[in-house]
This record gives structure tokens, sequence and C-alpha cells, in this order.
């Protein structure tokens, strides 16, 4: 049996993409632009690549979180098609507002507060804004089930960097690496950084979608993480 069970937060624990549809469609609603980029694509998705791009830098070190929360906005500018509003908004208030309503937006992955309860006590370990990250995991309600919490913006380190598993062993107490399995949807992230660290490895892929050989385990429902834990 596993001494620690560590779970990333977005798209593993918490819906990090149901959040983002509200929150654009909110926004497009405040500051009068459309949900469609001048070129006529998806301004979300276009969103999501930068969004993407940017975390993937961090994961990196080629970008800092703080570098993570200016540019998108300002990347993203470019492609916006405004309507009702007289000119672009500008990215400073878009990111402000984006993250105020990011902070209260937290949809559990069906199952997944029912997971943690039946598992606790859980290791959060994310790649997120410290602000952002501990307001989603109080309200979904997760945190009540959780002893510690790693984010990189507080570690000073991004998974799947050593320098961030290092700490998180450390201040768990030095287990053996393979006394702790992680949970995470995040190939480049979670699988990589904890198969670096000697833990066990779990994909969270509900769409089978990924393309990773290197996790010990692959799930597409929660629910079966708890057969690989009193199993293995």
């Amino acid at each position: 049996m596993y001494r620690h069970i560590l779970f990333d937060v977005d798209n593993t624990l918490i819906d990090f993409h149901a959040c983002e549809r509200e929150i654009f469609r909110a926004l497009a609603h405040e500051f009068g632009f459309s949900l469609t980029t001048v070129n006529g694509t998806s301004l979300l998705v276009e969103y999501q690549r930068i969004n993407r791009e940017l975390w993937q830098g961090l994961e990196r070190a080629q970008v800092t979180a703080s570098e993570v929360r200016q540019k998108r906005f300002e990347l993203l500018a470019q492609h916006i098609h405004t309507t009702a509003a007289a000119r672009a908004p500008d990215p400073a208030n878009l990111n402000r507002a984006f993250i105020a309503r990011l902070r209260q937006c937290a949809i559990p992955i069906p199952g997944a507060v029912a997971l943690v309860r039946s598992v606790a006590p859980i290791t959060i370990v994310t790649n997120g804004f410290a602000d952002v990250q501990h307001s989603r995991l109080a309200i979904s309600g997760i945190a009540t089930y959780t002893d510690h919490v790693f984010i990189s913006e507080e570690v000073g380190a991004s998974k799947p960097q050593r320098a961030f598993f290092d700490h998180v062993l450390r201040v768990l107490g030095d287990p053996a690496p393979a006394d702790c399995i992680i949970v995470g949807d995040s190939p480049s992230s979670d699988i990589a950084g904890g198969k670096a660290a000697g833990m066990k490895t779990v994909l969270f892929d509900p769409g089978n979608k990924q393309q990773d050989g290197l996790a010990d385990y692959r799930i597409r429902r929660l629910s079966e993480l708890r057969e690989i834990l009193t199993t293995t």
C-alpha cells in the first residue's frame, strides 16, 4: 500500500475546462467581445493554445508564473473581436477579471470528492497560482481531505522539475519514492516528473486521447483508482 497519494488538481480533481468555458462566456458579456476571433475561430480554443504553451514553458523553466499570468491575455488581445465595446479590452483588466472568477470556480471532476474522501488524507501537487488553487480547493471541499498542498508558485519550482519533487519528498519526511503514487492528467508534468522521482504514476485520461507510454497505470474514471490502490 502507498504511504502518500499525490493528486494533480486541474482536469484531475477539478474541471478546469468547464470553468474556462463559463468564465469566457461571462467575460465576453462583461467586456463586449465576441467568442470568436477576428478570423472567425473559437476565442476560447485560441486562449487554451496560448495558455497551454505558456504553462509548458513554465514546466521547462523558460518562463515564470508571473509571466504566465501577464502574457496570456497580452498574446490573446490580437485575436479578440470586439462587439459592443469601442476598443479591445485592456489585457491587464481581462486577466484580473479572469483570475477573480477563476478563484470562485471549482467544478469537481465526477467522483473526485467521493474518491478523495475515501482515500484521505491526500497530497496535492499542482502547477498554478497559489491564490487561485487554495481558493478552489476550499470551495470544492477537497481541501478538507488534504494534509499537504504543494503549489509551484509557492514551492519555487514546477512539475516535472526534480526540485519540485525533491521539495515534496523532503516535506513529507523523505519517504521511499516507491511508497508514493501520483495521479494526474499530464504526461509531461505529472507522469514524467513522478517517474523521474521514482514514484508510481497513474495517468487520468478520460477521453483516452493521451499518447503516453510512461505511466504505470492509465484510468478513464477516477473510481478506477481504488482498485489500483488496493491491489498493488
